[in-house]
């Protein structure tokens, strides 16, 4: 959920009571190792001027995305570290839009390669509704997600090559280990959604690892703004694969990952941004 929302944040500027209209259609692009190019049949930023068959240059920094076209430039900061780890990314038709109560975003399909792996996801999509009156686009795509809205994805594959372990790999397999074998070095996720109705959450997502798991998580989500910081409150109520409880497992691979962005005190879960 945070990586996705990292997109539709970047896509939008402070402003306050409800979102702005923007709009952003089929924006594609691509770069190979720090610079590409990119296309968008209609460019419009909160509060400024809509063009339309804007044409970028694509520049991959240390820690961002800058987008340049003939009337300014855009920073993309807080990129994904699996974003900015590949060599080559291809991104497919995304979409984008706001009005005073719904933020929307998609994107056709993220593909990645590096010497070591392969990154593919299709057909994300975000879509999140309230009257936000949060004094930023950041903060009011958090506060209306975490209270009504869906996050998802149709797939999600990751490919390595070498025994390290992608985080999401890393995890499934804390949490999955005394289920099956777990001997493939692929992680894989069909039909992932999470869905939030008036701050109560729930996870569906098929995982493929040597055998498939249906994982369901279910409880309460909350954001907490305190002055600059932002912090997700999410309380598990439960976790099962299959027909099996897996909530202790949960807790216990997210205390062994504890970091400066998340801490556990069960039941709950804090995300710190």
């Amino acid at each position: 959920m945070k990586y996705w929302m990292l997109l539709s944040l970047a896509l939008s500027a402070p402003t306050y009571a409800g979102f702005q209209k923007s709009q952003i259609t089929n924006f594609s692009g691509q770069y190979v190792l720090d610079r590409g190019a990119g296309h968008a049949d209609t460019w419009q930023r909160p509060g400024e001027a809509q063009y339309n068959d804007v044409h970028f240059e694509i520049y991959k920094e240390e820690a961002s995305l800058r987008l340049v076209h003939p009337n300014g430039e855009q920073v993309f900061e807080e990129i994904p570290e699996f974003i900015l780890g590949v060599e080559k990314l291809v991104l497919k038709s995304i979409q984008h839009s706001t009005n005073s109560l719904i933020v929307k975003s998609s994107i056709e399909a993220i593909v990645g390669f590096n010497p070591t792996n392969h990154l593919v996801i299709e057909k994300a999509k975000l879509e999140c509704l309230k009257d936000s009156q949060m004094s930023s686009e950041w903060r009011k795509v958090l506060d209306a997600c975490t209270t009504d809205g869906t996050v998802s994805f149709s797939h999600m594959l990751i490919q390595e090559t070498t025994r390290g372990q992608s985080p999401l790999a890393s995890f499934l397999r804390a949490i999955l280990g005394g289920i099956n074998p777990l001997a493939t070095n692929d992680t894989e996720l069909d039909n992932f959604m999470l869905s939030v109705n008036r701050n109560k959450f729930k996870i569906d997502v098929k995982a493929h690892l040597d055998i498939k798991v249906n994982l369901t998580v279910d409880g309460d989500i909350e954001y907490m703004s305190h002055g600059e910081k932002n912090v997700v409150k999410i309380k598990i109520d439960k976790a099962r694969a299959g027909f099996f409880n897996i909530t202790d497992k949960v807790f216990s691979a997210l205390e062994q990952r504890q970091s400066t962005r998340m801490t556990v005190q069960r039941p709950y879960v804090y995300l710190n941004f």
